[in-house]
């Protein structure tokens, strides 16, 4: 059983790489290629829902980023850059659409104020008023997700 989006689905051995019909299918092979299986799949699933919550809160906060990439990170959800680019952790997307959103609108502030000031802490309050619920809820349902390293 792997996690999308908060919610357990069955994993079958196939001969595609794919999420279909509430369930993953990666191809039949070695534990460590049906583990790189699941991490394209999630990459590549991430990259979907993860820009199109970005696309949302990008103009209810109208903040921009200049480029959005879904990184392998272990220790951190998300990051933004100087240059304003918005990384995430391929690993969010295994965590309720909540969390995620959390998540994307914690990182697009950081596109107006490069910490964590109260000034900060608004901006993401403005968006997601129970902000302080959500990485609660985050932080509880990351310590049950499996350890990918």
């Amino acid at each position: 059983m792997f996690y999308l989006l908060g919610t357990r689905y069955p994993l079958h051995l196939t001969g595609r790489l794919l999420m279909f019909d509430e369930r993953f299918m990666i191809p039949r092979s070695d534990e460590e290629h049906k583990k790189s299986s699941m991490i394209t799949l999630y990459r590549q699933i991430a990259a979907k829902i993860i820009s199109s919550r970005v696309e949302i809160f990008q103009k209810i906060m109208n903040l921009y980023p200049e480029k959005i990439r879904i990184s392998s990170a272990s220790t951190r959800w998300g990051s933004c850059s100087a240059n304003k680019t918005l990384s995430f952790s391929w690993k969010l997307i295994q965590c309720p659409l909540e969390c995620v959103d959390y998540v994307v609108v914690h990182e697009l502030a950081h596109l107006a104020e490069m910490n964590h000031s109260p000034a900060f802490w608004q901006k993401v309050a403005n968006v997601i008023p129970d902000y302080r619920e959500k990485k609660q809820q985050l932080n509880a349902f990351a310590a049950q997700l499996p350890y990918w390293e």
